[in-house]
């Protein structure tokens, strides 16, 4: 069962930053992206139920980021309900609130699944045999071994879509200096990543942050990986160039300018303080408190689908009751670095580190995804023991023989 779950967890990470991040998929490739995570969610809970059915009870465990997120979502769908005016589009839009409850439901249901296998046997049979005694005779032996036995199943994935997305990028970039000369190649890298500003659904700026978060993960993790973390590393490398080459001919550059973004989100929340404006209707805010002075600038033409900052963007959206859930995350974070072990410190680095680049620009889902995938590396470790609690069968409730 361990193995079946860990291909789920592996699955959903690898496929969420390829099909969202322009360098293989743009929003002109109309597929919907956001199937993959409901399909993963649906597959844990149905993983989830099966144990509870099998074994007659539920095993519940809790993080230190139970609450926090509970709070983010909850307020993200009283957004959708008191300040969208399509309240059915905000809960099912792939950029709004549905998108943030399919995260947190995915954060819960890897939780719950681990609580699970975590008491089951960790030998796993593929024909009969050991994976392990397989391993010579079956090439993809190997790699479910690699799944099996991994808790990092998440990062795994994670990683092994970043080498994707910053090969793809790679070869991109490659094709297009190769074909055309350095003053006349501008226009026809761009249309290989088509979204020129920042997209709650993936743009140029998340794939260029995304690489580098990965990057600074592997770096923590290097002397673990052997030569195929060194090859990744170059591979990273190289694929942050090519991005950060791509975004060097996007004019202007694709972000909304701090001053902008602070003066939308203060006229948001004058007349919509609690729940803001709708977690997926800031075009609509940028329309309508974008000060004239902007249509002076290179951006009289832009609309933007994000702020300039996660914190702006926030309150913009969902106010401050969306705000204050995810600063509740923040000191969470804070507090439990002061007082962790060095071993855990590294990937409290790197979720902080999150929380610093924020500062200077806002996450879609894919970065959101990340973020979330490195709080359970953190939080299925540290978690507390899983309660156990008995279920009773719908027959014995009722007295039916």
């Amino acid at each position: 069962m361990k193995l079946l779950r860990n291909i789920i967890l592996y699955s959903v990470s690898f496929l969420l930053p390829v099909l969202f991040l322009p360098a293989v998929f743009g929003d002109s490739i109309g597929i919907p992206k956001l199937l993959v995570l409901l399909i993963g969610n649906a597959a844990l809970l149905l993983f989830w139920a099966y144990e509870a059915y099998r074994t007659g009870s539920l095993r519940w465990m809790s993080t230190s980021f139970d609450m926090p997120l509970l709070a983010l979502a909850v307020a993200y769908i009283a957004s959708a309900i008191f300040a969208s005016s399509n309240t059915i589009g905000s809960l099912l839009s792939p950029a709004g609130a549905g998108a943030m409850s399919m995260l947190v439901l995915f954060y819960f249901l890897v939780v719950q699944t681990k609580a699970i296998v975590s008491k089951q046997s960790d030998i796993h049979m593929f024909h009969g045999l050991p994976i392990e005694e397989n391993t010579d005779k079956l090439p993809i032996a190997r790699f479910l071994t690699m799944i099996s036995k991994s808790e990092h199943a998440l990062v795994n994935g994670l990683l092994h879509g970043a080498l994707v997305v910053a090969l793809w990028n790679l070869i991109n970039v490659g094709m297009e200096l190769a074909s055309f000369s350095y003053t006349t190649n501008i226009g026809q890298v761009t249309l290989q990543f088509p979204l020129l500003q920042l997209s709650p659904l993936g743009d140029i700026i998340s794939q260029a942050v995304f690489l580098l978060i990965m990057l600074a993960y592997l770096l923590l993790n290097l002397s673990k990986r052997g030569l195929f973390g060194y090859i990744s590393f170059a591979i990273l490398s190289l694929g942050i160039i090519g991005t950060g080459y791509v975004l060097s001919q996007i004019s202007p550059f694709p972000l909304l300018p701090f001053k902008y973004g602070w003066i939308i989100a203060i006229e948001s929340f004058k007349n919509a303080p609690i729940f803001g404006v709708g977690p997926d209707a800031f075009v609509t805010a940028f329309t309508r408190y974008k000060p004239a002075s902007i249509n002076l600038t290179d951006y009289w033409t832009a609309s933007f689908g994000l702020s300039s900052n996660m914190y702006f963007h926030l309150l913009t959206t969902v106010g401050i009751l969306g705000l204050g859930a995810y600063l509740l995350l923040i000191r969470r974070v804070h507090v439990l670095f002061k007082s962790a072990e060095i071993i855990n410190k590294g990937i409290l680095r790197v979720i902080l580190g999150i929380f610093l680049i924020q500062l200077v620009m806002p996450f879609g889902i894919t970065l959101l995804f990340v973020q979330l995938v490195m709080l359970l590396e953190y939080a299925v470790k540290s978690s507390s023991p899983a309660t156990k609690i008995k279920l009773v069968k719908i027959s014995d409730a009722f007295n039916v023989d």
